[in-house]
């Protein structure tokens, strides 16, 4: 029996080795696909929102997110940048996985909460302007405690609801 049962224990290692080698496999075919398209769709935002300080963006098959800085030619990781352009990589490439994930017939919403916290004035208005091309695309809701913000989107047309102040008794 103990011989048997270690068998089957044998058995079930060598298909689980085999299930594991080709769902990575999968994985990789998958991320080679997916990451070309996902870096374009993130690069078109991100070159807007960065002034051109930037002339590339890359995005690796293990979604890592590299950018090209214009003066020096030097290939950045998104980890060693000012956490205002963190921000601007992550702000786009949100958009860039809904990208992928709809379609033309149905796009994903999409839940922002304080995106601009690091951005200046400029930048500010160059990200609204992407909203309002998202805002056509898809349903946009954006959280935000900032007075600034609510005027830009006033002036975009945004339906604006705000919430009470709620205050501890």
């Amino acid at each position: 029996q103990a011989q048997q049962n270690l068998q089957r224990l044998e058995t079930n290692r060598l298909a689980l080795g085999i299930a594991l080698e080709t769902i990575e496999t999968l994985s990789r075919q998958q991320q080679e696909v997916l990451a070309p398209q996902l870096n374009a769709a993130v690069e078109q935002r991100f070159l807007r929102l960065c002034r051109r300080r930037y002339e590339e963006v890359k995005i690796d098959p293990d979604f890592q997110v590299w950018v090209r800085e214009i003066d020096s030619g030097e290939l950045r990781s998104a980890e060693h940048l000012s956490r205002g352009t963190q921000d601007q990589i992550y702000f786009s490439l949100r958009f860039g996985i809904l990208d992928l994930v709809s379609n033309e017939t149905e796009s994903c919403p999409c839940l922002l909460d304080e995106p601009f916290a690091a951005y200046d004035r400029g930048r500010l208005k160059e990200a609204f302007e992407i909203l309002t091309e998202e805002a056509r695309r898809r349903q946009l809701i954006l959280f935000t405690c900032r007075e600034d913000l609510l005027d830009l989107a006033r002036s975009c047309g945004a339906n604006i609801l705000e919430l009470a102040n709620l205050k501890s008794a």
